[in-house]
């Protein structure tokens, strides 16, 4: 659903400001699918964690690392 309406919006994205509530788990792989796909259109990123587990999820292994660090060095603001 939520790629769908990127999809419509992507004319439009890179003068758009996207706003991401992540937290662990699930919620963060969705989120990171949308913030890619956001980042590749051109739209300005905003990240606000939510979950009192973050910490221990984006230690949990090399990837996880890996792939936060990534979200965190390409968000405009987290």
């Amino acid at each position: 659903m939520a790629v769908g309406r990127f999809i419509a919006l992507a004319p439009k994205m890179k003068n758009m400001i996207v706003h991401f509530h992540t937290s662990q788990n699930g919620s963060f792989f969705r989120k990171f699918t949308l913030f890619c796909l956001a980042k590749l259109l051109g739209a300005k990123t905003v990240v606000h964690i939510h979950g009192s587990q973050f910490e221990a999820f984006m230690t949990r292994n090399a990837l996880f690392r890996l792939l936060t660090q990534f979200y965190f060095d390409r968000a405009d603001r987290i």
